[in-house]
């Protein structure tokens, strides 16, 4: 009925969202083209329609998802940035087509090595990650977990943005309870250093100035 088909589009839509943004802008990072300030890369709204326009014509045609696709950091790897290196992969696909017999010969267990070797190019990211702030650390290895044991990047972004919302809600109601109790002090801006005295740049921001001592040399010439 109605309601069935409302939730399978639905169900459809964010997991293809998600599975697309994770995949694009992952691409986009691996390649060095997000913008640092704006956290976006050029022409981002264009990948988007084009790959939902492909997917949807894809569909129509009972053929696999047309999508993007974590295979592409090869690719990317290899010095593709203009997509004639996607152009290129097309057109082999296109002649594969005539030696589809001979390659459907081929176990799926062989292009698992490929796949060793595109994951350990995609885990050059997490170095980025503060795994010293537990609110950033849990929901990025539930994201990292989940991604392979559900075979979906959609799941795996779900859960870790489930995981964040859950971590730093429970992390900031705890923290207000505990100073409303008077358990906890807020915390508050290090003290200045004292009219004077020279301070240390390897202390700033990291506890209380250090008063450095000072020589003087005096130095008298004589006729």
């Amino acid at each position: 009925d109605g309601g069935n088909l409302a939730l399978a589009l639905f169900t459809f839509l964010y997991v293809d969202l998600l599975d697309t943004t994770g995949t694009l802008f992952a691409m986009a990072k691996f390649a060095g083209l997000v913008n640092p300030e704006t956290g976006d890369f050029k022409n981002s709204t264009r990948a988007f329609m084009v790959d939902a326009v492909s997917t949807s014509i894809g569909a129509v045609l009972g053929t696999s998802p047309v999508t993007t696709l974590v295979e592409s950091a090869s690719g990317i790897e290899e010095g593709g940035r203009t997509g004639l290196a996607a152009v290129t992969v097309g057109c082999f696909f296109f002649i594969s087509c005539f030696f589809a017999p001979l390659l459907a010969s081929v176990p799926p267990w062989a292009t698992g090595p490929a796949l060793i070797v595109v994951g350990s190019m995609m885990m050059r990211g997490l170095v980025d990650i503060e795994w010293n702030d537990y609110g950033q650390a849990v929901p990025a290895f539930i994201t990292i977990a989940l991604m392979p044991l559900t075979y979906s990047i959609a799941y795996g972004i779900i859960g870790g943005l489930f995981t964040y919302a859950v971590v730093n809600t429970s992390d900031f109601l705890i923290t207000k309870a505990l100073e409303a109790m008077g358990l906890q002090q807020p915390p508050s801006e290090p003290p200045s250093p004292p009219a004077g005295e020279l301070t240390d740049l390897a202390s700033v921001g990291s506890g209380p100035a250090k008063p450095r001592d000072v020589t003087v040399i005096d130095v008298s010439y004589s006729s």
